[in-house]
């Protein structure tokens, strides 16, 4: 039986574009989402290193690396008396493809006390999924000064994939 043209243009077509994740995927996908989050408020280096996609791995030469920048990051963040005060997520965005890796995008936003501070973070978390594995996460804190990393970490990525806002800012009371 022979496939008309069109149909497999459209499916093509269909594939090479943003697509939504099930109701079954987002829960799954928010699970991960709350691990990750675990692993940092117990300071679980380990559990951060686990949870983290293995691009950032390499981008600082290997999961070793990750896990000593990793605990030099936690130790500033408790001399600097940082504290998360309020977490929140919002819908995951549509999944883009990168080759085989199924990524997205999750808003988040924070509000944290930094020594006499109040700042409010509107950020988001990468989400990468490669076939057969696990959610893996990345923060998009790091495209704040560098949003082309984005394409560095993933160079299949579509040229079009916006990313959410990030930003911080004080607040005042």
């Amino acid at each position: 039986m022979k496939v008309p043209a069109l149909l497999v243009c459209a499916t093509s077509f269909a594939s090479a574009h943003a697509a939504e994740l099930t109701p079954e995927e987002t829960k799954e996908l928010m699970a991960g989402v709350k691990m990750v989050e675990a692993a940092f408020e117990k300071k679980d280096v380990p559990g951060m290193v686990e949870h983290t996609h293995p691009a950032i791995h390499k981008l600082l030469g290997g999961k070793e690396a990750f896990a000593k920048v990793t605990e030099q990051a936690m130790a500033q963040i408790a001399q600097q008396e940082i504290r998360v005060l309020d977490n929140q997520y919002g819908p995951p965005s549509k999944v883009h493809l990168s080759g085989t890796d199924r990524i997205c995008f999750i808003p988040r936003t924070n509000v944290m006390h930094i020594k006499d501070m109040k700042i409010k973070s509107t950020g988001f978390l990468i989400a990468i999924r490669s076939e057969g594995q696990p959610w893996k996460f990345l923060d998009g804190a790091a495209l704040r000064q560098n949003p082309e990393l984005l394409k560095t970490l993933f160079p299949g990525l579509p040229d079009d994939v916006e990313q959410p806002e990030n930003r911080m800012e004080p607040i005042t009371d």
